[in-house]
């Protein structure tokens, strides 16, 4: 069954249909090897699976169980972090990470994670959404372009290599939860 989330989150985009049996659900201890060899695989600076294990709890840390595999441990196709904080008494959404198998992207696991995330941030109280990014992961800007996000500044020397991040922000409302 594909994942089809019907309500819109930015007027150029309508629906996510993600690839035939993907699943996304919230994320268990057993699947953080599998979303650390991920990180690994997709990013020059992995984060730490202790960075991880932080985050376990939070609603925002979800998985897209692989459709080839049986949905816990190593079957992942994909991942998100995000979670809630408050912010001079405002609810803000903070998506962390986000991450596809580099054999698995281009197929709209990507755009179904964000969806998702956006959605679950926005349930639990998250009037705004932010993120940071390098400047040079063009793809990913393009992305959360389509999903309303907008560069808001940009943060010097962010990355551990020295390059820059650019944050982008971008409302969240009733059209975003399920």
């Amino acid at each position: 069954m594909s994942l089809i989330i019907a309500r819109a989150l930015h007027p150029a985009v309508t629906t996510v249909d993600a690839p035939r049996n993907d699943r996304i659900r919230p994320a268990v201890r057993a699947d953080l090897m599998a979303v650390v060899r991920i990180e690994r695989r997709v990013f020059p600076e992995p984060w730490r699976l202790s960075s991880f294990e932080q985050f376990l709890h939070s609603p925002g840390f979800l998985v897209m169980e692989d459709p080839t595999g049986a949905g816990i441990g190593d079957d992942l196709a994909g991942y998100v972090v995000a979670d809630v904080l408050e912010v001079s008494g405002t609810e803000v959404g903070h998506v962390k990470d986000l991450a596809v198998k580099p054999e698995l992207q281009g197929a709209g696991r990507g755009r179904a994670l964000l969806e998702r995330s956006l959605a679950v941030l926005s349930s639990h109280g998250a009037g705004l959404a932010r993120l940071e990014v390098r400047p040079s992961n063009e793809r990913a800007i393009d992305l959360y372009r389509q999903y309303g996000f907008e560069v808001k500044r940009r943060r010097s020397d962010y990355y551990p290599d020295g390059e820059d991040a650019l944050v982008l922000a971008r409302p969240l409302g009733d059209r975003d939860r399920f």
